[in-house]
């Protein structure tokens, strides 16, 4: 038998005077006597208990039962051990094949593991610590004492419910306790035992039979791993997503809720949110807000953007009788209700096509709490991939919820066919989701979703049976697919047509909105309105009381609110054109704009801050007259003042004057590289105008009501630029001639300054791709040399060896700081670029031996004259060579000769070429090199250098750009090898893993010491809050600007040789440097708690920093190199040694 199952004095104690007397004989009485009626031989075996619940034992012994089949099977010896629990728990019993009890006996207890979902042995400790020091088994302890008192061992006991509970199940009073009731007795383990965990709800999740222990003990054991909810307003997946802090500790979430959380005004369900409920219900100021609405029974709604009216509606409709009580709450829980709408944004049935069967009922609580995660929308209209990808600073969760609760109010929106902005400039009355107002009102009234998409038209034109706010649903699930036309404004039919190559397998509107205005791709083909110039320069002179002429719908007014792509007027009628087919003008100024007009329509704009004038028969584009807003902002003093029209003799087709003196054929799209109003040329005259409203509000307001307007000198005053716009008629760029041009340059221009941009020398830009500088720390460099080139007065055009849509913002940026960007769809190639361009260039500013390899001869067979500037960002082949030395591969090996072959002789065919460190200088004289090289560091300068105060700061870091295999490497091998020899000693520290393009297998290695952080918006408010970086390269080449990145910020590193190779500074200013794993664990655990060591090092670092890299230091550098440039001498390539 052994001591583990037999406890000679609780046997005896169970006997009492009747005990015989000596171990010996009170075991043969137990084999004799005691298993037969029942007597338990240990505190923790329970044999009544045992063969009350596994009756098909029949008269088996029932410890040998359990020691031989039980407990395999699941069988609880005891109503507080729970076998399953413990081997599911503590898997190294599991795979050892050890009987749990017997485990938990002779060493769990002594360990602190748990014997029952419902008895924390740590806990108890807590609350009893004198067992610990007297080696007290904690759950013998309670059962021979608080387990017959009735006390409950767990937060989800309420021993005041319970007892109600069993009661109505018994029809009878409970003596004693109502918890050693409930686990003894199968019939009372379908109670619910706390107002969190409802039994009856959680029961609804078993199709079949229900589980052979109380719903509680399933629940705590195994049904929240599961994600089986507790409550309907209880989700633990949920919990444990919102609250990482829990899911990393492995809490069973709703004991957490219960012990802090409820305190912590934590949420628990999407559908209650504690600080907007607070904020709208009053009286919960001391009670969580779950648990002061589910004491209002329905009196209160628990969000904000369930219609419980509507859930309510749908229910008395499958009742057939009028609902009262809690809506929501019935919705939730029955699930005869889960078609129920409960948004205008949750289709049911939309969502369920989708999703297939939901992992809880109903659709709404499965899509917040799992079909979001997985890409599954609740409406057509509700693009949750487009969401994440639009606004990825929003928080985890639901597209639908977020944007209803809030989002909705900073201009987010659901789907690209719907923009919040637009709608509520126009609908100024709209002050809540503008989705939910347009599906519900908005379109029946004919308002616009976005400037593309016509309600009216498309109901009149194309499906006239479409329910109430149905038209725009049906064009995103199948009218844009279809071809179908969303107004007279856009074209599908046509942009498909024209744009066949760009369009790939996107619907056209989508495309147009979410890439092809971005590219200057226009949205239909224009066709005449019949009102010519000639006609507004002869009404110019009318009476302002002459309102009928017919020439007066030939101006119209279009203004934008806060620089968004949005106008508040509309072009053409959609009656004309729905059904006349004659587009015509809305907006009727009369014959002659007198002040007094003008001020009228100008008052009604409110807010707004820019005003475009358009003639009869001219289109200039909505995104046109954004970006030429966003010039007028931002460049306001290099804007040339353009008249609206030209007079009557000028040619309206001939080639703009640039300010170099030349005429230039500028393309009418606006994003056409060679558009280049941004470029301080004078992108001249069309019949359309922008300008700010200010200081036209005020040159107006001085004029008398009565006196007539020369709107030539109206604009010229208020400081005007021209719109690229185009004839209707033929879809021609509209032009101003060259005289004409130049005579206004002359006028607006002081001579001196004209001169001085003729003289702007011209710089001819390739890199791989378009600086991204928040992505990676090379690309800020490039960013950064772009910005010294502008303010050397370069004119410098930049293309890109490859774009991507993601890059368009980088494009856009470029452009704004004076940088022409030449890619698709311009342009084929580079090379077809170099070939067709009339562009000639000072200097070819070439950057990485990859990309501009066969760039070379094309470029000086075009422009034999043009200095070569080869950047080698980093010597490519040494960072590959050293890759393959380490990892042994000879197939990379090859290829790191073949390219040193190919860097050493682009290097031989330049005027001069720039390498980052004085260490790849004295590589490359090695390798028997003599041409012109240039050490040019990378340029860096801290945004904003926080305070270093170690002892306020913690945590170990490592940042890169993870396209970029040393980093990868540097990762993988610090977490596998290096790591772990710091955590078995300091387990305390966190090491993070920063930076963009993180590979998918850094997931694996989340755990309580390391954090995958991946991408940050703000590097510097990031590295605030850090003690220490690590940089564990193994190779790689150049200077890694990351280092200089955390030495300028203060925080001290810890480093590889080949992460500082080069890198000018010390060892000691800044940094300590450790090779192998044992030197690098090493010093982090010696150097983490040294807070004078810290200091000093990251005065030092910063110190080292700003002498050698800061933007000051080299800007004469950049001068040196290209400003003072001496002329032209190629060398003669030397051969590469192997």
């Amino acid at each position: 038998m052994g001591s583990v199952f037999f406890d000679e004095a609780f046997y005896a104690s169970q006997l009492g005077k009747d005990a015989p007397v000596g171990g010996d004989a009170l075991y043969r009485h137990y084999q004799s006597q005691g298993a037969k009626n029942l007597v338990a031989p240990h505190p923790l075996f329970d044999p009544k208990f045992y063969v009350r619940n596994n009756q098909d034992i029949g008269r088996a012994d029932p410890l040998d039962h359990y020691r031989q089949y039980g407990w395999k099977e699941g069988r609880q010896p005891h109503p507080l051990f729970s076998p399953d629990y413990y081997l599911r728990r503590y898997t190294d019993v599991a795979e050892a094949g050890m009987e749990p009890l017997t485990h938990y006996l002779e060493y769990g207890w002594k360990e602190f593991r748990s014997p029952h979902p419902l008895f924390d042995p740590q806990t108890y400790f807590r609350a009893h610590p004198h067992l610990i020091k007297g080696r007290v088994d904690p759950l013998r302890h309670y059962i021979g004492s608080a387990w017959h008192e009735g006390v409950a061992p767990h937060a989800l006991i309420d021993d005041g419910k319970l007892r109600v509970e069993l009661e109505n199940i018994a029809q009878a009073s409970i003596q004693g306790s109502p918890f050693k009731a409930y686990l003894n007795e199968s019939r009372f383990w379908g109670a619910s035992t706390h107002a969190l965990f409802d039994a009856e709800y959680y029961a609804t999740g078993f199709a079949g039979e229900k589980p052979r222990m109380p719903l509680l003990v399933h629940y705590l054991s195994i049904g929240w791993k599961e994600g089986r909810q507790p409550h309907p307003l209880f989700s633990p997946d949920y919990y444990l997503c919102r609250h990482t802090d829990v899911a990393e500790a492995d809490m069973e979430p709703l004991t957490h809720f219960v012990d802090c959380g409820m305190s912590e005004m934590r949420q628990t369900h999407p559908l209650l949110s504690p600080a907007e409920y607070a904020a709208r219900v009053a009286g919960c100021e001391d009670v969580h807000p779950l648990v002061h609405y589910l004491r209002q029974n329905g009196r209160v709604r628990a969000n904000a953007w369930v219609d419980e009216d509507m859930i309510a509606e749908y229910i008395s409709e499958i009742d057939g009788e009028p609902f009262e009580g809690c809506a929501l709450d019935s919705y939730l829980r029955d699930p005869r209700y889960r078609m129920a709408t409960p948004n205008l944004l949750f289709d049911a049935k939309y969502y369920l096509a989708q999703r297939g069967k939901p992992k809880i009922e109903p659709p709404l609580a499965d899509y917040l709490i799992y079909g979001a995660a997985e890409g599954h929308g609740p409406h057509p209209l509700v693009d949750e991939a487009w969401y994440r990808d639009q606004f990825p600073s929003a928080e985890a969760g639901a597209a639908l919820e977020q944007y209803l609760r809030e989002t909705h109010a900073w201009g987010y929106t659901t789907h690209i066919y719907f923009d919040e902005k637009y709608y509520k400039q126009n609908n100024p009355a709209v002050s809540g989701p503008g989705l939910l107002h347009y599906i519900a009102r908005g379109e029946q009234d004919s308002a616009r979703p976005n400037s593309y998409f016509s309600p009216l038209y498309y109901r009149n034109a194309v499906a006239r049976d479409l329910p109430p706010g149905g038209a725009l649903r049906h064009f995103a699930e199948t009218g844009d697919a279809d071809g179908l036309r969303p107004s007279p404004e856009f074209d599908p039919v046509f942009y498909r047509a024209a744009y066949a190559g760009a369009l790939k397998s996107e619907h056209p509107l989508k495309h147009y909105m979410m890439v092809g205005r971005y590219y200057g791709f226009h949205p239909l083909r224009a066709k005449p309105i019949g009102l010519k110039a000639s006609d507004w320069l002869a009404a110019r002179d009318a009476q302002a009381t002459d309102r009928t002429a017919s020439v007066a719908s030939s101006i119209a007014w279009f203004a934008l609110h806060e620089l968004r792509d949005a106008l508040s007027r509309r072009l053409l009628t959609e009656e004309a054109s729905a059904f006349a087919g004659a587009p015509a003008m809305i907006d009727e100024l009369g014959v002659n704009a007198t002040a007094s007009v003008l001020l009228g329509r100008l008052s009604s704009l409110g807010e707004r801050t820019h005003v475009a004038i358009l003639q009869g028969d001219c289109l200039a584009s909505r995104h046109d007259l954004h970006r030429l807003a966003l010039s007028l902002d931002d460049h306001a003093d290099d804007i040339v003042a353009v008249p609206i029209a030209a007079a009557p003799s000028m040619s309206l087709v001939n080639p703009p004057l640039a300010l170099d003196g030349s005429p230039r054929s500028a393309s009418p799209d606006i994003d056409h590289p060679d558009f280049n109003f941004r470029r301080e040329v004078d992108a001249v005259g069309a019949p359309a105008a922008l300008f700010r409203l200010a200081p036209l509000r005020t040159l107006l307001t001085k004029m008398r009501g009565d006196e007539k307007i020369d709107l030539d000198k109206l604009l010229a005053a208020a400081g005007s630029v021209a719109s690229s716009g185009v004839f209707l008629a033929s879809g021609a760029a509209v032009r101003m001639p060259f005289a004409a041009a130049r005579a206004l340059a002359a006028a607006v221009r002081p001579t001196a300054q004209r001169r001085n941009l003729e003289r702007r020398r011209k710089v001819f830009y390739v890199d791989s791709t378009i600086p991204r500088p928040d992505l990676d720390a090379g690309s800020d460099t490039a960013w950064r040399v772009l910005q010294i080139m502008n303010e050397l007065g370069f004119d410098v055009t930049f293309v890109p060896a490859v774009v991507e849509d993601s890059h368009r913002k980088y494009i856009e940026a470029a452009r704004r700081i004076g940088v022409k960007v030449v890619c698709p769809p311009y342009v084929r190639d580079i090379v077809s670029y170099i070939d067709e361009t009339d562009e000639t260039f000072d200097i070819a500013f070439l950057a990485r031996a990859p990309v501009v390899g066969a760039l070379f001869e094309p470029v000086q067979k075009k422009w034999p004259k043009c200095r070569i500037v080869f950047n080698t960002v980093d010597i490519h082949y040494l960072r590959l060579l050293r890759e393959a030395i380490l990892h042994q591969d000879t197939d990379l090996f090859s290829h790191a000769m073949e390219l040193k072959s190919l860097e050493i002789d682009l290097i031989g065919k330049a005027d001069e070429t720039i390498v980052l460190s004085e260490a790849e200088l004295d590589l490359l004289r090695e390798e028997g090199v003599e041409a012109s090289v240039t050490v040019v560091p990378p340029v860096y300068d801290a945004a904003r250098p926080y305070p270093y105060d170690p002892a306020t700061r913690s945590g170990v870091f490592f940042i890169g750009g993870y396209a970029h295999a040393p980093n990868i490497d540097a990762v993988d091998y610090f977490v596998t090898e290096v790591w772990p020899l710091v955590t078995a000693q300091r387990s305390d520290i966190i090491f993070h893993i920063v930076g963009a393009q993180a590979p998918t297998h850094f997931a694996t290695y989340a755990s309580d010491t390391v954090n995958v952080v991946g991408f940050v918006d703000d590097v510097d408010d990031f590295l605030s809050g850090m003690r220490l970086m690590v940089s564990p390269l193994r190779y790689g080449a150049g200077i890694k600007v990351k280092i200089i990145a955390s030495l300028s910020a203060g925080v001290p590193a810890i480093v590889t040789s080949p992460s500082v190779e080069g890198a000018g500074i010390e060892a000691g200013d800044g940094y300590r440097v450790a090779n192998s794993k044992e030197e690098i664990a090493r010093e982090i655990i010696a150097l983490y708690d040294q807070f004078d060591a810290l200091s000093d090092l990251s005065r030092r670092g910063k110190a080292a920093v700003k002498a050698r890299y800061s933007v000051d230091a080299l800007r004469t550098k950049y001068r040196e190199l290209l400003r003072d440039a001496p002329p032209r001498v190629v060398t003669t390539a030397p051969k590469a040694k192997n």
